[in-house]
């Protein structure tokens, strides 16, 4: 569903509205390298042990491997059965919060005439109400396992802004005449979250400003969400020489085996691969993580860039579905409802009717399990279009986008309960309107309250002429009266179903008129009955 209101020659606004008790053993920080760009860590090779890479002829003569040395095996990891079966695990929400506080003014001269100070800031991301999860009867051991990502947030938190001092007295010494500012990002990948696994990734995004290489730092974090047991890929997988197979095959896209030359599915990438299963890698540049569907890889490899060497991260997907003979019982099981978003490319693997499905249409899909029954959420820039096991056609279809931060690193993928959901809006500027849905009883998103902005950031509209419309008495009225809207109102947008109409508030008055909005592209847009260009128009100023 889009809306879209637009500025003619004239002023005057189209509405368009397309119809259709527990300490957790955590090791945040804890004697792990915290994977920082060096020069030295240019030319290694995949064993882990700084062979040099001699190969021509592809891009690994630019030595895109980081050495490392291995202190753990996997084989020494024993599996353990989880304390919680999966039938009888339960989803815990969790929230996060973003804030940018940690600011540092750092005083001194920024080089160039315009800039007299550089301001140096730390964004992270700290779990919300922790005091809730805490109150939560089943959550286990997640309370001290987050308390501990808290903690090292809060201490990472200093140690970047003080990295970020002596990073910027080094750029600045390079090339005085910069403006240089350092917003190193802090935070986490959820992917699960329920009674029997939890399992992140948590990330320090470095941002250099081509003074050197960008620099990422990822470590991997899965647990028995009840006894607080770190687990390890022993713990879900058998074979290491076959997942490393199959890392390399998502590597290189190509779950449907259609690539004649897939970049990175040989031999060398394999061994490198395989390595840094098989020595359990936790240096910040190889991490993963289970979801409800798979696993997920982040891998860190080196690139030329000029006279850079940068870290470049690839977040490598693999269904549980490729993995048939290599799973370890049922660690992996997920029996609650759940709402998982996947790389579009595994739809051939995760969608028995992929066939019918154009994923080129789309860039947000989701997976998702409701009553024992799962769906397909496909999202473009103005619906989401829900297909069900066994049908080739839509069942079903939401006006509006149902969204997930974890395509971004730091935050969790949707509960499917209560999940955001935005509609694209052009009414004036360009600005996204935001509501929350759950997944219906039939699969398809329900609306939980309508569409509305976040801030008060809309340019007013006018009635140019007087006409007749329901107008609520506040924005918690649930009975309209029928009212006038005269000449020269000021009307600002407060909200929408976006299907039929448009709420605002009514010039500095707590009123609500309601605009009911009919017509389409051809035969054009009518409020409540009257053609949009004879009452409605943007400016504030209305001249006689």
């Amino acid at each position: 569903m889009k809306i879209i209101l637009t500025r003619l020659s004239i002023g005057i606004i189209i509405f368009l509205l397309c119809m259709t008790g527990i300490v957790a053993c955590s090791k945040f920080g804890k004697d792990k390298n915290d994977g920082t760009l060096t020069d030295e860590t240019d030319g290694k090779g995949a064993d882990g042990k700084g062979k040099k890479n001699t190969k021509k002829g592809n891009k690994m003569d630019q030595g895109p491997y980081i050495e490392w040395n291995a202190t753990e095996k996997l084989a020494d990891k024993k599996p353990e059965k989880l304390s919680i079966d999966a039938d009888d695990a339960k989803y815990v929400p969790i929230s996060f919060v973003c804030e940018k506080g940690k600011d540092e003014n750092y005083n001194g001269s920024d080089g160039g005439a315009d800039y007299e100070s550089v301001k140096i800031s730390v964004c992270y991301d700290t779990v919300d109400d922790p005091a809730g999860l805490k109150a939560e009867a089943e959550a286990g051991a997640i309370p001290a396992i987050m308390d501990d990502y808290n903690a090292w947030v809060d201490d990472t938190v200093k140690s970047e802004l003080a990295r970020a001092v002596d990073d910027w007295n080094k750029y600045r010494k390079k090339n005085p005449d910069s403006y240089i500012n350092l917003t190193p990002h802090i935070g986490l990948y959820l992917t699960r979250s329920d009674t029997r696994v939890i399992s992140f990734i948590s990330s320090v995004d470095r941002y250099n400003r081509g003074f050197a290489g960008n620099d990422y730092v990822f470590h991997g974090h899965t647990y028995d969400a009840k006894s607080g047991r770190e687990l390890s890929l022993a713990d879900f997988f058998t074979d290491t020489d076959k997942l490393a197979e199959l890392v390399c095959v998502a590597m290189s896209g190509n779950y449907d085996g259609s690539k004649e030359k897939p970049k990175f599915q040989t031999d060398e990438y394999k061994d490198y691969i395989k390595a840094n299963i098989d020595g359990c890698r936790d240096d910040g540049n190889f991490a993963w993580a289970v979801d409800p569907v798979g696993v997920e890889f982040v891998i860190v490899f080196l690139q030329k860039d000029d006279d850079l060497t940068n870290k470049y991260r690839y977040r490598v997907y693999v269904p549980f579905a490729m993995c048939d003979g290599i799973l370890r019982d049922d660690a992996y099981l997920v029996g609650y409802d759940n709402m998982t978003y996947i790389n579009s490319d595994t739809i051939p693997i995760l969608w028995e009717n992929a066939v019918a499905v154009n994923k080129a249409d789309y860039y947000d899909t989701f997976l998702v399990r409701k009553d024992g029954k799962e769906y397909l959420y496909l999202c473009n820039d103005k619906e989401t279009v829900v297909y069900a096991k066994g049908n080739d056609s839509p069942i079903g279809r939401m006006n509006g986008v149902a969204t997930s931060f974890s395509n971004r690193p730091y935050s969790a993928d949707p509960d499917p309960n209560r999940f955001t959901v935005k509609m694209f809006a052009n009414i004036v500027r360009e600005e996204d309107l935001k509501s929350v849905a759950k997944v219906g009883d039939d699969g398809v998103p329900v609306l939980l309250e309508p569409y509305h902005l976040d801030e008060w950031n809309f340019e007013p509209f006018m009635a140019t002429e007087d006409f007749e419309a329901e107008i609520f008495a506040d924005e918690n009225a649930t009975e309209p009266e029928m009212g006038i809207v005269k000449k020269h109102t000021m009307l600002m947008f407060f909200r929408t179903d976006g299907k039929t109409y448009i709420d605002m508030w009514i010039g500095d008055e707590s009123k609500i008129v309601r605009l009911y909005i009919g017509g389409d592209d051809e035969k054009g847009w009518t409020v409540n009955g009257h053609k949009i260009e004879d009452i409605i128009k943007l400016n504030t100023w209305i001249e006689e």
